[in-house]
């Protein structure tokens, strides 16, 4: 496959929506602590330590692509229904086919007026069914790699001491998110 149509491959396969149980360990706390702001740093522990017998926390995300222009990735993090973390993506492709610039922006629950920049770089394989991220989010680090095998799309997220393990399933149309 080349690397052009691997590319619009892997994001005409992903286009549609995505649901997850949100799943983060916290592997370093002090170096979280260090790479994020306090009330960011208590977002990522509040999510890592939630207690799922109160309620599951979900990922929901949707991802829309009408190549050549960019893809459009929405991210959201509910618990209850009630939107915890929120993004907005767009992915440019470089004409070589395989590498991509990402711009957008995130807000939390905690302070929804505060909007933080999402910036970042990545490829997609020439089998044009994995990808790779690098993505500096809340003025985080953070890398992602993902692997699309039919209805599942599997994310590995590592940060500043935590990562994060997503198995995404192909949600139908007619599927109400929420948790």
């Amino acid at each position: 496959m080349s690397n052009r149509i691997a590319s619009h491959h892997y994001y005409q396969s992903c286009c549609g929506r995505w649901r997850s149980v949100f799943q983060i360990r916290i592997t370093h706390l002090s170096e979280a602590f260090q790479s994020i702001g306090f009330f960011d740093f208590l977002s990522f522990v509040f999510l890592a330590l939630w207690p799922s017998c109160l309620g599951r926390v979900f990922l929901e995300t949707s991802v829309h692509a009408e190549l050549p222009g960019p893809v459009i990735h929405r991210a959201l993090v509910r618990l209850w229904g009630i939107p915890l973390l929120r993004s907005v993506e767009r992915f440019h492709l470089h004409e070589d086919g395989i590498h991509f610039s990402i711009e957008g922006e995130s807000s939390s629950l905690f302070l929804p007026w505060k909007k933080n920049p999402v910036r970042g770089k990545g490829r997609v394989h020439s089998s044009g069914m994995n990808a790779s991220y690098e993505v500096n989010l809340n003025g985080m680090s953070l890398q992602q790699e993902t692997c699309l095998e039919g209805e599942v799309l599997t994310l590995y997220q590592k940060g500043p001491g935590w990562e994060g393990h997503q198995r995404l399933v192909r949600q139908e149309e007619s599927e109400k998110p929420g948790g």
